[in-house]
């Protein structure tokens, strides 16, 4: 599953209100949190090659279906330290526009949503950025100053693997949405001559 692919969250919606909140959140933790912050860990930060940063709006709708804790978790660990260290380099740079840099910087301090903006660890990396910023402008290399320390504020919901799905299978989330849904007594399957928007549409309770 690709996080750019939405139909995840399609799927998963109408079970965030069948499933206990412990199940959703330990299912969630499990099979999405982590692509999830691959993504943030691969997506491309030039802004002349990726101007747009699909990969990160795309991670952010899933605030909707999880704690923040868990998104800004993986901001912290996977987005942050690329940051800093793409915005050390270009301070770096011979000719640096100090205005283009700030733009780039307030540019992305303004798409960190309000749920997850206000978090220490989110704090402190929006602050060690300035920091450098600071000290760029008077003069000093900064890409040698250490990035903000990873932490997390909250471990990621978790739930024994079995619990969703055969750890030696590489299974689709709808196959492991059928398996935890069977684990939790509820019933998963299509129903005859039903589609919406062109997709088969479940029944399930």
């Amino acid at each position: 599953w690709d996080p750019m692919d939405r139909s995840a969250m399609a799927t998963l919606r109408p079970w965030k209100d069948v499933w206990s909140s412990g199940t959703f959140s330990a299912f969630v933790g499990q099979n999405i949190i982590p692509k999830l912050g691959a993504a943030l860990d691969t997506m491309e930060l030039n802004p002349t090659i990726n101007p747009e940063y699909p990969e990160w709006a795309a991670c952010m709708e899933w605030l909707e279906m999880t704690h923040p804790d868990a998104i800004a978790n993986i901001v912290t660990k996977y987005f942050f330290p690329r940051f800093y260290n793409v915005l050390c380099i270009w301070l770096d740079s011979p000719g640096v526009d100090y205005n283009e840099v700030k733009r780039w910087y307030m540019a992305w301090k303004s798409r960190i949503p309000q749920e997850i903006v206000n978090y220490p660890t989110i704090q402190e990396n929006l602050r060690r950025s300035m920091i450098a910023f600071g000290k760029s402008n008077q003069g000093h290399k900064v890409s040698g100053l250490p990035s903000a320390p990873i932490a997390q504020m909250a471990p990621t919901p978790s739930a024994p693997m079995s619990r969703f799905a055969p750890t030696n299978q590489q299974l689709s989330l709808k196959e492991i949405i059928e398996i935890t849904a069977g684990k939790n007594g509820f019933t998963y399957h299509p129903q005859k001559d039903r589609y919406k928007d062109g997709r088969q549409v479940f029944w399930f309770g």
